[in-house]
């Protein structure tokens, strides 16, 4: 499920289009759908901290994604892996991001 603003929208209707285990809701973005989403999430893989707030809020496990690390908001849900990028998403490490992940699924 993926949740998004509106900015994202165009975006996140791509991923759609392109998998078939990718879902995203056909109402409009809103801050308190994302919230309801997160709440009861099995997993929240975000680089977006207003989503890494509601995963830690409702201790929803987390990989964050960082473009750089800022230790006053780190991710606070029991079960959580950050990944740091640089500046740019595209310069993810998809070995580091996978590690995150099994680490996180393992603990869950």
């Amino acid at each position: 499920m993926i949740v998004h603003g509106p900015k994202g929208e165009d975006k996140a209707r791509a991923l759609v289009d392109c998998y078939n285990n990718v879902y995203r809701l056909s109402l409009p973005p809103s801050i308190k759908r994302s919230a309801a989403i997160i709440k009861d999430a099995y997993i929240a893989i975000t680089p977006d901290t207003s989503i890494l707030h509601m995963a830690s809020a409702y201790n929803t496990s987390v990989v964050a994604i960082y473009a750089d690390y800022k230790t006053r908001w780190p991710a606070m849900a029991d079960v959580s892996e950050s990944v740091v990028v640089g500046q740019k998403i595209d310069n993810i490490s998809l070995d580091e991001f996978a590690k995150a992940l099994k680490s996180v699924l393992a603990r869950i």
